[in-house]
């Protein structure tokens, strides 16, 4: 079964030096499709390429969010492969940081100088109407943030965490521990792809996958 994934998107995908694909979704789809017996290719291109190949059928699944425009294409998974929390990160030394703290949902965020990144998506969705400052990638907004350049950022938890650690930023900046979201990441399978049948298995097996504990060894790893 060939799965593609977006080759530049760690922890939940990236191509390595010698090219081999790594991160969370490949090895948990990796872990629980070998549970099923099934033998998995995994590669990765730039995203548009990526989610292109799965339409045109020349590659059998991605994982990602499962919007209604990629349901068109594919048949999608119910247990999620996993779920990325949207937190909120601030420096340690913010003069706000108090106020920042007491932060209980997205409403709250507008009292503050919310720095954001352009492509990305959730806070295109839910930050839209707020006053933004907008960077080039998360490992712009983080260090902006770490030298107080601006209040707060709502992000994916697992990917913030992971830049911080490769941009050593674990004495600066800090997590704020409300949830403001969720987001999901399912198996999406071509519907023409011979592997379309499997996903009430896949289901079954990813709810136990997530019971025994290994799915949370395997995001633990990462951050």
């Amino acid at each position: 079964m060939s799965i593609v994934y977006y080759d530049s998107f760690p922890p939940y995908s990236w191509k390595d030096n010698d090219g081999v694909m790594r991160g969370i979704l490949v090895d948990i789809s990796r872990a629980v499709l070998k549970e099923m017996a099934i033998d998995t290719e995994h590669t990765g291109y730039p995203w548009a390429r990526a989610q292109s190949m799965v339409r045109n059928g020349t590659s059998d699944a991605f994982i990602t969010i499962a919007t209604p425009a990629r349901k068109e294409y594919t048949f999608t998974s119910k247990e999620p492969v996993v779920v990325g929390p949207i937190t909120i990160f601030t420096s340690s030394t913010n003069p706000r940081l108090s106020e920042i703290q007491r932060i209980k949902d997205i409403a709250d965020l507008n009292k503050f100088k919310i720095l954001d990144y352009i492509g990305n998506g959730w806070g295109d969705t839910h930050l839209k109407d707020f006053n933004r400052d907008l960077a080039p990638n998360l490992s712009n907004v983080l260090q902006m943030i770490s030298a107080n350049r601006g209040d707060v950022v709502a992000t994916d938890s697992l990917v913030a965490h992971y830049l911080i650690s490769e941009l050593k930023l674990r004495n600066k900046l800090i997590e704020i521990p409300v949830l403001l979201d969720e987001v999901s990441f399912s198996l999406c399978i071509g519907k023409n792809s011979k592997y379309s049948n499997i996903l009430d298995d896949f289901d079954k097996h990813m709810k136990e996958f997530r019971k025994s504990g290994k799915l949370e060894e395997i995001t633990n790893f990462y951050k």
